[in-house]
């Protein structure tokens, strides 16, 4: 990209490289600035000092644009309150989008196309390879046409990232930021895979499986000893779908294990459909088990577990472990929860040792 003062560039890939004057103090600007640095965060005598603005009118003027602009900053709590005059030049600023892929166009379908989608939504028509990767790591590319896209100003990208304030950035600016944590969404962060993690004891047969093999209550931090799903991130199967998502090693256990669990929602994979586990009374679970291991006594019965704390849905799900914690039904609810699968896993065991004494005795 051919510099005409720092900030005022134009993307390559749909503008002409004209002369463009010093830049006015814009949001798209002031995305530029932040996402050029190496974590997308930069104190605000970083942000001063590279626009020149000396003027306390115009450092009000500053501060009014990241303070209003929600869906691109994100102010560090302790000075949101803060005017212009009580800076002191510390404080931190970063930068993120909440711009995403269109979850339908960027599915495969049985036909082996892309989903269609109606072109009314507000997300990107983009190949998430492209997006998260580079066009090299796209496998359709090698063959042919990728069917989900490979154009970050396409005629139905171009209005989105223009109302985002992305339209400055160019395409190795734009995979920069949508790497980042607090860009990620459901469709940017790798799933983990049901089937993997089937209640019933069966797994996924697909060795071309672009899911997590992971345990979902690994990720959820609920697991019990000696479970046999994978619980490891390092696992050579598991880091080649978190390349296919940009994910690297900057990307510490813990923070990848906070977004999986934000984007997959995997502790009601099968089957509930609420978010709030203390209005589950773990049916759910029972219920898929064979029926021959409906009514064994070492299943728990779940179905009395109620909760009956006052707390809001909202409240719950900030704060979900500590309130599982302090409220009695929903701490009851999730041992016997655990109580339940260390039960299911033990008789799927037992089965299959009778199964083999059987087949012995055939031979």
């Amino acid at each position: 990209m051919t510099s005409n003062g720092r900030y005022g560039g134009a993307s390559p890939s749909h503008r002409s490289q004209s002369k463009i004057p010093t830049p006015t103090l814009t949001p798209s600007v002031l995305v530029k600035i932040i996402n050029d640095s190496s974590h997308g965060c930069l104190n605000i005598k970083e942000i001063t000092d590279a626009l020149c603005i000396h003027k306390p009118s115009d450092q009000e003027y500053l501060w009014k644009v990241l303070n209003n602009k929600k869906d691109n900053f994100i102010i560090e709590e302790q000075s949101k309150s803060k005017r212009a005059s009580q800076l002191n030049g510390s404080e931190l600023v970063y930068v993120f989008t909440k711009l995403t892929l269109c979850e339908t166009h960027c599915r495969q379908a049985g036909n082996g196309h892309n989903r269609h989608c109606n072109g009314r939504c507000e997300d990107l028509h983009l190949c998430r390879t492209f997006l998260l990767c580079t066009q090299d790591a796209c496998p359709f590319s090698k063959k042919r046409n990728c069917m989900f896209g490979h154009e970050f100003y396409s005629r139905h990208n171009a209005p989105l990232l223009e109302k985002h304030n992305l339209d400055r950035l160019d395409d190795d600016e734009l995979r920069r930021l949508f790497r980042r944590p607090s860009s990620r969404s459901k469709t940017t962060m790798p799933q983990v895979c049901k089937y993997y993690n089937d209640v019933k004891g069966k797994r996924c047969a697909n060795e071309k499986c672009k899911s997590l093999h992971l345990c979902s209550d690994f990720i959820e931090d609920q697991c019990f000893d000696n479970c046999p799903r994978n619980h490891n991130l390092a696992d050579k199967r598991v880091t080649k779908i978190l390349d296919l998502f940009g994910i690297d090693s900057s990307w510490r256990e813990p923070l990848l294990l906070e977004h999986l669990q934000r984007y997959n929602h995997t502790r009601h994979q099968a089957g509930s459909s609420d978010d709030d586990i203390s209005s589950c009374d773990g049916s759910e679970y029972y219920n898929s088990f064979p029926p021959s291991l409906q009514g064994a006594t070492s299943v728990p019965n779940l179905t009395y577990v109620k909760c009956h704390c006052k707390s809001s849905t909202s409240e719950k799900e900030d704060n979900r472990l500590s309130h599982s914690t302090v409220c009695p039904g929903c701490n009851k609810l999730q041992q016997e929860v655990d109580q339940l699968k260390k039960d299911m896993f033990s008789l799927m065991t037992d089965v299959e040792e009778l199964k083999k004494d059987i087949q012995k005795n055939q031979d």
